[in-house]
């Protein structure tokens, strides 16, 4: 059946169906002047007709209010945050081309500032009264989602649903209406691009979308789109926030250079190591450096008691989160049988040996060869269960789980070059991590 009728039959049909309606149903439009959601250019959208006589618009958005509404808590902003290229990407309302831009993905490996970034931009329209609407969702699990746009849909429509999933999708036709107020909405650390399947949010002009995710899957390229890529602190980024975050003491910048290297320029690493030392009398960079090197310590154990700046975890168990990630089988990689289609644990080996390479360039036929696919074989089934014994990984397994480490920023990979950078380069640290569990829920 075609989705549309030309207007005139159309409009004799919607005639009819007045003619039968009882005296309680409201229509939103008149026959003889037709507007709103149900008519589109000349045409009428018949998914918004009932065949009982009986016709259902979308939902009409509220007109703003005096007063613009936030929906969720938008994390505080980092002490002494440094200003980098990508906040000053994330600010381009155009593309090079004079198109409008209207969703940016934000990815990156877990610690470098995504969120940061995505916060300081939300909080600085927010402040000008440029956004009427401000929705900040938890999008690290497909019910967080779901849950939030409901919760959402509550705040704007002034309505409850018993069930969340319907109240989402009522939310996400709500932003799309050419009614809906200035809208901004941030989904903060995607886990899983699938999530969003049948919940992304509208391409409209009066909105816009901001997502933050460690992925950089190409399930993440839209239309009306761009990817903005965050890396590690530049040497100078890393020296000026080490500066600036100490600059109390300043007995405490001796060896910053030399701390940053060691904590491999990465953000939520310097963060976390600033508060340390400042939480610590008599703590200096130089003994903290010491700590570092000392394998008896464990990671957790150089974490301040309270999270700096937002964060939510330790930077141990933000790579352990990584790792476990890519370990995991995606319901989709499984064969008939339902195993996985590489073994668990096979992702960490092949990490621990790219630690071992050239961190710059290391060839990817060197992960394939045979001695390599016996001992990440045998080292990934060791670590998830002794007792099971298994033939060699193939190629194909290899290079899959690789692509799974890169997807993630785990490490770099073009398809011929390894390159892995930060503390993903020291193999203590790879060593100590795979050791940290990351207390995720559902064991995620």
């Amino acid at each position: 059946m075609a989705r549309g009728w030309p207007l005139q039959e159309a409009a004799a049909s919607l005639e009819k169906a007045v003619e039968a309606a009882p005296p309680a149903t409201r229509f939103d439009s008149r026959i003889d002047r037709p507007s709103g959601p149900m008519f589109q250019g000349g045409r009428i959208d018949i998914e918004h007709l009932h065949f009982d006589g009986s016709a259902v618009a979308s939902p009409r958005p509220q007109r703003p209010a005096s007063e613009p509404l936030l929906i969720g808590s938008v994390p505080r902003l980092a002490a002494d945050r440094q200003y980098r290229a990508a906040d000053k990407r994330l600010a381009t309302a155009v593309d090079e081309g004079g198109t409008a831009i209207v969703r940016q993905v934000i990815s990156g490996m877990g610690g470098v500032g995504k969120t940061q970034i995505a916060a300081a931009y939300a909080q600085s329209l927010w402040d000008r009264r440029e956004v009427d609407l401000l929705v900040w969702v938890n999008a690290a699990r497909r019910d967080a989602i779901i849950t939030d746009f409901a919760r959402a849909n509550s705040k704007v429509n002034h309505t409850e649903s018993d069930d969340p999933t319907e109240a989402a999708n009522t939310f996400i036709t709500w932003l799309a209406h050419p009614d809906s107020p200035r809208w901004l909405l941030v989904l903060d650390d995607l886990t899983d691009p699938a999530d969003l399947e049948g919940l992304w949010p509208p391409t409209t002009p009066r909105g816009r979308t901001i997502i933050t995710t460690r992925r950089r899957d190409a399930a993440l390229d839209t239309y009306g789109g761009i990817r903005i890529n965050v890396d590690l602190f530049t040497p100078e980024e890393a020296l000026n926030y080490l500066q600036n975050r100490l600059a109390g003491d300043r007995s405490l910048l001796v060896e910053a250079e030399a701390l940053a290297r060691d904590l491999g320029n990465l953000p939520l690493a310097l963060a976390q190591a600033a508060a340390y030392i400042l939480d610590q009398p008599g703590m200096t960079r130089a003994r903290y450096r010491e700590l570092l090197t000392d394998r008896t310590v464990a990671l957790a154990e150089l974490s301040p008691e309270v999270f700096p700046d937002g964060y939510q975890r330790a930077v141990a168990a933000t790579w352990s989160l990584s790792i476990e990630l890519a370990d995991r089988a995606h319901p989709g990689q499984t064969s008939e049988s339902g195993t996985s289609v590489y073994p668990r644990g096979l992702a960490r080996a092949l990490l621990q040996i790219a630690s071992l390479t050239d961190p710059a360039s290391s060839p990817a036929n060197l992960f394939t060869t045979q001695p390599v696919r016996d001992f990440v074989s045998v080292f990934g089934q060791r670590r998830q269960d002794p007792e099971t014994t298994r033939s060699s990984v193939s190629k194909r397994e290899v290079l899959a789980a690789i692509g799974r480490l890169h997807r993630l920023h785990l490490l770099d990979f073009d398809g011929n070059v390894i390159r892995i950078h930060g503390a993903g380069a020291d193999p203590s640290a790879i060593d100590r991590f795979l050791t940290t569990k990351s207390r995720e829920p559902d064991g995620v």
